[in-house]
């Protein structure tokens, strides 16, 4: 397909024949029913030139023919070449017919608004649980330890909790003990960790904890 006046005309020169119609579909726009090829090519480019000016892009069809008519050019005289034409060329469906709406900034405006605050939101969530994670290991790691009943035995003693039981099955309620036990948290500066530590020891490793006892009591 030729596409445009100047190719349209490109086109039409190299059949160099005078007599031609020009059809869009089944309808006869114009035809050149003589010999002369000058005043064929200038009545075909008066032609699709104004087509052109106008936009006219449908698509045309060229029809040349070997010899004049006696009358008139019809859909029955007989053909030796055709070529296809556009006098203007088809623009994007999407520029001509449906440009970009305007942006109306107090929109866009509002729209970044509620998305500050999504993210916001977000952030505090995340925050929120960073901060539950930490306490549940912490309260975890608590009950791990006072669920120990010499622990808490010991915990007792040392600190005298309103509601405790003072005696508890297999730990020592005598003067003695609570002497001693008052004079340990008096002589280490971190009793308490030290008890757990040992209490520790005691459950999680049984043969060092039986090492350090037999230590102790070989200095007794």
């Amino acid at each position: 397909m030729f596409t445009g006046v100047d190719n349209i005309l490109s086109g039409f020169d190299r059949y160099n024949n005078a007599v031609f119609s020009v059809w869009k579909g089944k309808d006869l726009l114009f035809a050149n029913n003589d010999t002369d090829i000058s005043q064929a090519r200038e009545l075909l480019h008066e032609n699709i030139a104004a087509y052109a000016a106008a936009g006219n892009n449908d698509a045309l069809k060229i029809v040349f023919h070997p010899e004049p008519e006696p009358k008139y050019i019809t859909n029955k005289t007989a053909i030796c070449g055709t070529i296809y034409v556009r006098c203007s060329p088809i623009e994007s469906i999407s520029t001509q017919y449906y440009p970009a709406p305007p942006v109306d900034s107090g929109i866009m405006a509002k729209l970044n608004a509620i998305e500050s605050r999504l993210n916001a939101l977000d952030e505090e969530d995340e925050e929120d649980q960073v901060e539950e994670s930490q306490f549940g290991n912490i309260m975890s790691g608590i009950n791990e330890i006072t669920a120990n009943p010499v622990i808490l035995a010991f915990l007792g003693n040392l600190f005298k909790l309103p509601g405790q039981p003072q005696a508890i099955a297999g730990i020592p309620s005598s003067v003695e003990f609570n002497a001693a036990m008052e004079y340990l948290s008096k002589a280490d500066s971190d009793f308490e960790a030290d008890i757990i530590l040992l209490a520790k020891m005691a459950k999680d490793s049984p043969a060092q904890f039986k090492f350090v006892v037999n230590m102790l009591r070989k200095t007794a």
